[in-house]
């Protein structure tokens, strides 16, 4: 891979990725990204969709604020990154990694409750306010915050659990709930997040319990037979400040001088996404069997198929690794 090359793209609405070439720079439009050089994307500006021109002017800012982390103090050098998550978890753990990597490995039953959460973003809309000029708030550094707050993590496993009774809410224990949370109350659903799967963490069904009373919540343990818990212990419970407190403060202090270095902006803003990513690997059909890869259709096997890509010339395959889900060893999810 040459150091010096990459590109920088962005996807049409045709599904073809427009591309600025570093070495020629010059903009082709390809189906298929080439492998084996440095690709980043044109970072989302506004909701129109991108232009040639567009491109083209990211691709000069994109050198310039390259040129303005590599001659900080913290000498981030972005562009010799494989594209722009590896900048963002390569950042992170420079500082991070040696404040976890002692954290045990994820299970696949710990990987399922987690993904039964309600991992995203608060969203409320009626049906009615479909045309209706709306205004959101944008909280600044709102993740970064998070990742720097006394919010605890636990280190390593917990237990599923088959309760009979749901805990008072002060007797609540570090984990998740299967709990069935219902309330026809407006105002309290623009404050949160329900689970389809009705799972809660021990945050979320807190802030449910208190205020049951105010917004008519009511709460229902489920109890099928099936676990309807899984608990940590207190003591494998860490402050997530105490992990992320060198990244957080190096990262910060650059960006009030940098502020509108909107890579940097980038490994702040998009690290607890990145950190949470899937640990998934693509292989076509004759590598699976080369490899005598155990896969199939549910997480009982090592290798979990999700999707089935067809382009024509190959095939291909995506499966999630199910001894160990995530590509990082630390419990940032919900």
């Amino acid at each position: 891979m040459n150091s010096n090359n990459y590109i920088i793209r962005f996807k049409r609405s045709d599904g073809k990725f427009r591309c600025y070439h570093s070495d020629t720079e010059k903009l082709t439009t390809v189906d298929l990204l080439p492998p084996n050089i440095r690709k980043f994307v044109m970072l989302s500006h506004n909701d129109n969709e991108a232009t040639d021109e567009d491109l083209l002017e990211y691709a000069t800012n994109f050198k310039r604020w390259c040129k303005e982390l590599k001659q900080s103090r913290l000498k981030i050098d972005y562009s010799n990154y494989y594209c722009d998550y590896t900048a963002v978890t390569c950042t992170f753990n420079r500082y991070c990694k040696k404040n976890y990597k002692h954290h045990k490995p994820i299970s696949a039953t710990e990987y399922r409750w987690y993904e039964r959460c309600a991992n995203f973003g608060l969203q409320y809309l009626k049906e009615k306010d479909s045309t209706t000029k709306t205004f959101s708030y944008d909280f600044k550094n709102q993740y970064g915050l998070i990742l720097h707050s006394d919010t605890c993590i636990p280190t390593s496993e917990g237990m599923e659990q088959t309760l009979k009774v749901l805990p008072k809410c002060k007797n609540l224990e570090p984990g998740f709930y299967r709990v069935a949370i219902t309330s026809n109350n407006d105002g309290f659903r623009k404050l949160f997040a329900f689970s389809q799967h009705n799972v809660y963490l021990k945050e979320s069904l807190e802030f449910a319990m208190k205020h049951a009373e105010d917004y008519d919540v009511n709460i229902e343990l489920i109890r099928d037979g099936k676990p309807n818990a899984y608990i940590y212990d207190e003591d494998v419970m860490v402050p997530l400040k105490s992990i992320t407190n060198e990244w957080f403060n190096n990262l910060t202090n650059l960006r009030r001088k940098l502020r509108d270095n909107r890579l940097l902006k980038h490994l702040i803003s998009s690290c607890w996404g990145h950190m949470n990513a899937n640990n998934n690997i693509y292989k076509s059909w004759d590598d699976i069997e080369k490899e005598e890869l155990n896969v199939g259709n549910s997480n009982e096997y090592d290798y979990q198929i999700l999707h089935y890509y067809d382009y024509g010339d190959r095939e291909c395959y995506e499966l999630l690794n199910t001894k160990s889900p995530y590509k990082y060893n630390i419990r940032l999810k919900p």
